[in-house]
C-alpha cells in the first residue's frame, strides 16, 4: 500500500526507504514515479518480485541497496539491468558468492560500482565490467579473486585507487589512466605483484616523488607514468630496481636534477622518454654504452647540457634521437655516424656550433633532419642529401653558400626550411622537379634572380630575400597553396590574374 500511494508524487525524484520490510510489495507500472532518479534501500528486505518491479523507474540513475535481505539474495536482476540510465550502483554488504551476473554490461552510463563485502566467484578480468568504459569507482574489498589484467582507463576523476587493488597479488597488466588522483606513485603495486609486467598510469595528477620498491622487479617490461606532477629526482637506482624495462616513459612532469647513471643497467629497454621534465647536467656515458637495445630516446625540453654524446656510444639500434630544447654544447659528433638505421634526428634549440659534417648525406634511413635554432655555420655540404630524406629543417643558424649542389637529387623532399641563413645565389631550377615538395621556406636570407615555380606546393616563404623580376604567372595555378609570402623583396610588375585561382589561399603576403 505504500508503494501505491506515493504513485500520487509524480515529481517525485529522490525516495529514501532504508530499514524497511518491502517484500511483501512492489513498484506497479502505473506508479507515476517516472522521474525518480535516486532510490535508497539500504538495509531494507527485499525479495525478487520487488526486484523485479523496478524496471518501472526508467530514469533511475542512483540505486544503493546495501544489506538487503539474507545471504544467498541476489539484488541483481534483469530489472535492474534494464535501468539503462543507472550512474551509481551500491550492493554492498550482501553476501552474495555466485559470479557477477553478466547483464552487468548493459549498465554502459555506470561511473560508480560498489560490491564491497561480498564473495563474488569466477574471474573478473573476463566479467562484465570489463565493458563498462564510464566507470570511475569501483570497490571490491577483500575480493576472492585474483585478477591478471585490469583496464579502467577513462575521463574522469577517481580520487584514489581502489581498494580491492591492495590485495591483488597476480596482476601483470594494469592500465588506470586519464583518471584524476590524487595520490602519490602506487610503489605497492610493484611489491605486492612480482609478475606484473605492463603498469600505464598516464595523466592520472599523481604528485609526488617517484618512490620505488627496494627490492628489484625482475618482470616489469612497461612503465607509462607521463603528464602527471611527479617532481623530485629520478630514484638514482632505478636501473638496479627495474633492470628488464623495455619501454619507460617519465615525460610531461616535473622531475629535476640529472638523469641516473644506473640506466645503463637497463641493457633491454628499447624506448626512454624522459623529455618535457627539468632535468639538468649531461647525459650519462653508462646509459649510451649499456642501452645496446635503444631505439628511441626522447629528452626534448629539458635543461641538459654539455656534448651529446662521446666516442664511445654503443647505442647503435637507435632509430628516434629527439635531443631538442636543451643546452648542449660543441659539433655534432661523429658518434652518431654509426647509426645505421636513423630515422629522426632532432637537436633543434640548443647551441650546437660547427659545420654540418658530409656524413649525415650518408644516412640511408634518414627520414627526419632537424638542425634549426642552433649556431651553425659554414656551406652546406655538396650533394647533401640523404637518400629517403623527407624533412629538412636548418632555420635559423648562420649557414651561408649557394643551394646549387647541396640537395640535387632530394626527391623525397616534403618540407625544406632554410629560413633566417645567410644563403646568397638563386633558387636552383631543379626545385621545380620535386613533385613531393609542399612547404619551402628561404625567407631571410640573400637569394636573388627569378623565382621558380613549384608543383604541388602548400606553402612558400621567399620573404627578406634579393628575388627581381616580374611574380610567375603560374604561382596562380598552384591549387593546393595555403601560405605564400614574397614580401621584401625587389619583384616588379603587376599581381598575375592567375592568382585568382587561388582558392586554398590562407596567407598571402606581396
Amino acid at each position: 500500500m505504500l508503494l501505491e500511494s506515493l504513485g500520487a508524487f509524480t515529481n517525485l525524484e529522490t525516495l529514501y526507504m532504508g530499514w524497511s520490510d518491502l517484500k511483501g510489495t512492489r513498484f506497479t507500472q502505473g506508479s507515476n514515479l517516472i522521474n525518480l532518479r535516486e532510490l535508497d534501500l539500504n538495509s531494507s528486505w527485499v525479495n525478487g518480485n520487488f526486484l523485479q518491479s523496478l524496471e518501472t523507474l526508467p530514469l533511475l540513475e542512483t540505486l544503493s541497496m546495501q544489506g538487503c535481505g539474507p545471504s544467498g539474495i541476489i539484488p541483481v536482476s534483469q530489472s535492474i539491468c534494464k535501468l539503462k540510465h543507472l550512474q551509481k550502483l551500491d550492493i554492498s554488504y550482501n553476501n552474495l558468492s555466485s559470479n557477477l551476473p553478466l547483464c552487468l554490461a548493459n549498465l554502459t552510463s555506470l561511473r560508480q560500482l560498489d560490491l564491497s563485502s561480498n564473495h563474488f566467484t569466477g574471474n573478473i578480468s573476463s566479467s562484465p565490467l570489463e565493458g563498462l568504459t564510464n566507470l570511475e569507482y569501483l570497490s571490491y574489498l577483500n575480493p576472492r579473486f585474483q585478477l591478471e589484467k585490469l583496464v579502467l582507463s577513462s575521463g574522469g576523476y577517481g580520487g584514489a585507487f581502489p581498494k580491492f587493488l591492495y590485495h591483488q597479488h597476480d596482476l601483470q597488466f594494469i592500465d588506470l589512466s586519464h583518471i584524476q588522483m590524487s595520490e602519490g606513485f602506487p610503489y605497492w603495486l610493484f611489491q605486492n605483484n612480482t609478475k606484473l609486467e605492463k603498469l600505464y598510469l598516464i595523466n592520472n595528477s599523481l604528485s609526488g616523488p617517484l618512490k620505488l620498491p627496494i627490492h628489484s622487479h625482475m618482470n616489469l617490461s612497461v612503465l607509462d607514468i607521463s603528464n602527471n606532477f611527479f617532481q623530485g629526482f629520478i630514484t638514482p637506482e632505478i636501473g638496479t630496481y627495474l633492470p628488464k624495462l623495455s619501454h619507460l616513459n617519465m615525460s610531461g612532469n616535473g622531475f629535476n636534477g640529472s638523469i641516473p647513471s644506473s640506466f645503463g643497467n637497463m641493457s633491454l629497454l628499447e624506448r626512454l622518454d624522459l623529455s618535457n621534465n627539468r632535468l639538468s647536467g649531461t647525459i650519462p656515458e653508462d646509459l649510451t654504452i649499456g642501452c645496446v637495445s635503444l631505439q628511441e630516446l626522447i629528452l626534448s625540453n629539458n635543461s641538459l647540457q654539455g656534448q651529446i654524446f662521446s666516442e664511445t656510444s654503443n647505442l647503435r639500434v637507435l632509430y628516434e634521437l629527439q635531443l631538442d630544447g636543451n643546452q648542449f654544447t660543441g659539433s655534432i659528433p661523429h658518434s652518431l655516424s654509426n647509426i645505421s638505421f636513423l630515422r629522426v634526428l632532432d637537436l633543434s634549440h640548443n647551441n650546437l656550433y660547427g659545420r654540418i659534417p658530409r656524413w649525415l648525406g650518408n644516412m640511408y634511413f634518414l627520414r627526419v633532419l632537424d638542425l634549426s635554432m642552433n649556431n651553425i655555420s659554414g656551406s652546406l655540404p655538396s650533394n647533401f642529401c640523404p637518400s629517403n630524406i623527407q624533412e629538412i629543417y636548418l632555420s635559423r643558424n648562420g649557414l651561408q653558400g649557394s643551394l646549387e649542389d647541396a640537395f640535387y637529387g632530394c626527391s623525397e623532399l616534403i618540407v625544406l626550411d632554410l629560413g633566417h641563413n645567410h644563403m646568397t645565389g638563386s633558387i636552383p631550377s631543379w626545385i621545380g622537379k620535386f613533385s613531393r615538395l609542399s612547404y619551402l621556406i628561404l625567407g631571410h636570407n640573400y637569394i636573388d634572380g627569378k623565382s621558380q615555380m613549384l608543383s604541388y606546393i602548400s606553402g612558400i616563404d621567399l620573404s627578406c630575400n634579393h628575388l627581381t623580376g616580374q611574380i610567375p604567372i603560374e604561382i596562380g595555378y598552384l591549387n593546393e597553396i595555403h601560405v605564400l609570402n614574397l614580401s621584401h623583396n625587389s619583384l616588379t610588375g603587376k599581381i598575375p590574374a592567375s592568382f585568382s585561382n587561388l582558392r586554398q589561399i590562407e596567407s598571402l603576403d606581396l
